[in-house]
């Protein structure tokens, strides 16, 4: 094997470089094994090994003491483990290039040497080995304890060069062991960072061993091996970082590193996540993930550039959405390679809460843009996900996954495992939806509700974004509620449809129909703001059975209305009382009027009273008739009308529709059309136009999608 040449001198003085007692690096070994044979050819740090231990061509014989003199300054670190220490008398052999020298006894003046965790010094003069390639050590069997746990010797010489031999493993008495040299000059040191999986029965009580492959300076192909042990018990415990300093060849880029234990844990193995290196001197960095089993015949593991993210899972802010059930997440890569799957765990307590966010960290090579993360729970206990964020801790970089679902066995879907797509935040913008559910008592849903907005973006493309307003169980969408979302969606320059759709798995009760009043959509960014009149059931009530509803953008306006009940006896009603407004231009479709009054009032057309309400609906252009019926619904639902007052927005005088009539099944009639007092060329009612919420339906694309009419 060529030798390599020795490199400048460093300037720091000791034999050991950032040298501090030895405790960490110190680690229990019990008889442990030695490396495999065929690893030892990886020790490039020093002379290759001949296949019986010793130096391949052996050494060039005893030097005499008439020959060149030379100081050898040495020092012993004795482990720091119990009974490492020893009672023996040692003696070392130095073999080097010129020949060899020894056994040369090492004292001093301390009547107590190589106890444990302590680094001893010996100053020795004898002839010049030249180039020291191994060192040969000795215990006598003097006293009691005779053994030696060796941590690592260092020799330096009075010409300034310096040899470590670092061992970690047990000297035999009255047996000679070999130490291969290694050449300080071309060392420098690196940081050793070995990450356990956190996953139940992980860890390792293990001696570990690793054997760098990489290029040094000089483009050469160089290898070099290194003991990490336990400095204690559970160094390498599950979700644990153990991080070790120590002193290796001096490579540019480190292309690969195999990785193994003394298989004391049996065939299960340590479930290693990654290996993080980094040459000190350089600042190079290099990440090894692994994600699998290290046993005693190791792993190979390739340098692959990783990233480390901040991954952010939001609880919903809403009643039980918590969780005491185990949380786990896999980010998915551009190219559909995954990080290994990390729990979350609540930073206070065992359980995720309402509102709450948790967080942790996962350092993965998967490749950028993220595409999917996978969240997933054992389905112990309900949750409700609002998002996910995940952000690259190096870059800034932050990727949304918006879920709004439960995670349930018992509830939603049952699904208790999610892949939730990846939103490209720098697009979105914050719009807030507000969604009006019909008055009537049958018509609100407990099931989940999902929203497509349709139009054109800057670029002025056709363009969709979609966004789950809530989800099976909420009780947004009730009857008479108006529910306001605040989501970032796509930035749209304009909003002409809105496609809802109901997810009936709610209630057998409540949970399979829905009627919308009207949908509201403003783009905070722009200000913008558009109102789709629905006025359509989704489901079961439905005369089709849907459950996906296209609403396009129509021209709408705001209507005034004022209902006076007349004032005679039992004129009030309990009813739900609704109103449909025809003009010139169209129909506006059924009103339910207890959904738009002004001002807080509980209860409704009273005896003499006189009701406001603020209708929005399709501009149907100049008012000619005015259809007004109730439900006969409540005890007293007969109702006496005297006249309704309607004024457009952009109108300068209300319409009076005088009435002057009881409405009730026992009349026959519940339901009457009104005209006003005076119309200028009002058409026949059976020649007015057709409505807007019953004309036949056309494609999305040709023309504006008009609204059926309420069953």
């Amino acid at each position: 094997q060529q030798q390599q040449q020795p490199q400048p001198q460093s300037e720091e003085p000791s034999l050991r470089r950032g040298s501090k007692q030895r405790g960490e690096e110190q680690q229990q070994l019990q008889q442990p094994q030695a490396l495999p044979a065929a690893q030892q050819t990886y020790q490039d740090a020093g002379p290759a090994l001949s296949s019986a231990g010793g130096l391949g061509g052996g050494y060039a014989g005893p030097l005499t003491t008439t020959q060149d003199q030379k100081e050898y300054f040495v020092e012993t670190d004795t482990a720091d483990v119990s009974h490492a220490g020893t009672d023996a008398n040692v003696s070392l052999t130095l073999h080097g290039e010129r020949g060899t020298v020894g056994p040369l006894k090492l004292t001093n003046r301390s009547t107590k040497l190589f106890e444990r965790g302590v680094t001893d010094k010996f100053t020795l003069r004898a002839p010049d080995v030249g180039r020291i390639l191994e060192a040969e050590l000795q215990p006598d069997s003097h006293g009691v304890a005779s053994a030696w746990n060796l941590a690592e010797m260092r020799i330096g010489t009075s010409s300034g060069d310096r040899y470590r031999f670092p061992f970690h493993n047990w000297v035999e008495a009255q047996q000679a062991t070999r130490l291969p040299a290694r050449d300080v000059q071309l060392e420098v040191p690196y940081t050793v960072e070995l990450v356990t999986a956190d996953e139940p029965k992980a860890g390792t009580n293990d001696e570990v061993w690793l054997e760098l492959e990489g290029v040094n300076a000089q483009g050469q192909v160089r290898r070099d091996q290194v003991r990490l042990h336990e400095a204690k018990a559970g160094t390498f415990r599950a979700g644990q970082t153990a991080s070790f300093e120590r002193e290796l060849l001096d490579l540019q880029e480190v292309r690969r590193l195999h990785v193994g234990t003394n298989g004391k844990a049996g065939a299960a193995g340590w479930l290693l996540d990654r290996v993080e290196l980094t040459n000190r001197a350089s600042g190079a960095h290099f990440s090894f993930p692994c994600g699998q089993a290290v046993t005693a015949d190791g792993l190979v593991l390739e340098s692959k550039n990783m990233e480390e993210y901040t991954v952010a899972v939001e609880t919903s802010d809403m009643k039980h959405a918590g969780t005491g059930a185990p949380v786990h997440v896999v980010l998915v890569g551009a190219s559909g390679e995954t990080s290994r799957e990390v729990r979350v765990h609540p930073a206070h307590g065992s359980k995720f809460k309402q509102g709450s966010t948790e967080q942790a960290q996962v350092v993965a090579a998967v490749g950028e843009p993220l595409q999917r993360v996978r969240v997933r729970t054992d389905g112990s206990d309900g949750w409700h996900l609002h998002k996910v964020r995940v952000t690259n801790t190096r870059t800034g970089h932050e990727y949304h996954f918006p879920c709004e679902q439960w995670l349930d066995k018992d509830r939603g879907d049952n699904l208790f495992e999610r892949e939730l797509l990846a939103r490209d935040v720098a697009r979105e913008v914050p719009y807030v939806i507000t969604v009006q559910t019909g008055g009537t008592k049958d018509a609100g849903t407990d099931g989940g509700v999902s929203m497509r907005l349709l139009g054109v973006d800057e670029q002025g493309q056709r363009s969709a974004d979609e966004v789950r307003c809530w989800d099976v169980g909420s009780d947004s969408f009730s009857s008479g509620h108006k529910a306001t979302f605040q989501r970032g969606l796509l930035n749209l320059a304009s909003v002409d449809g809105v496609e809802l759709q109901l997810e009936p798995t709610g209630s057998k009760k409540h949970g399979g129909s829905w009627f919308v009043e009207q949908v509201e959509v403003l783009n905070t960014q722009t200000g913008r703001s558009n109102t789709f009149v629905v006025r359509q059931w989704l489901g079961d009530k439905a005369e089709d059975k849907a459950l996906r509803r296209m609403v396009t953008l129509v021209p709408t306006e705001t209507y005034r209305m004022v209902v006076q009940t007349s004032d005679v006896g039992s004129a009030g009603t309990d009813a739900n009382v609704y109103v449909e407004l025809e003009g010139d231009s169209g129909k506006s479709g059924p009103v339910l009027l207890d959904a738009h009054v002004v001002g807080s009032r509980k209860k409704l057309f009273e005896r003499g009273a006189r009701d406001e309400f603020s209708v929005v609906a399709p501009d149907v252009g100049r008012v000619q008739r005015l259809r007004v019926w109730h439900s006969n619904s409540g005890l007293a639902s007969a109702w006496h009308l005297r006249d309704v007052e309607v004024q457009a927005q952009h109108s300068t005088e209300p319409t009076t529709f005088p009435c002057n009539r009881w409405l009730s099944q026992k009349e026959n009639k519940c339901e009457v059309v009104l005209t006003p007092l005076q119309v200028v060329g009002a058409q026949p009612l059976a020649q007015a136009a057709p409505s807007m919420m019953t004309a036949k339906p056309q494609p999305y694309d040709s023309q504006p999608l008009p609204q059926q009419q309420q069953q």
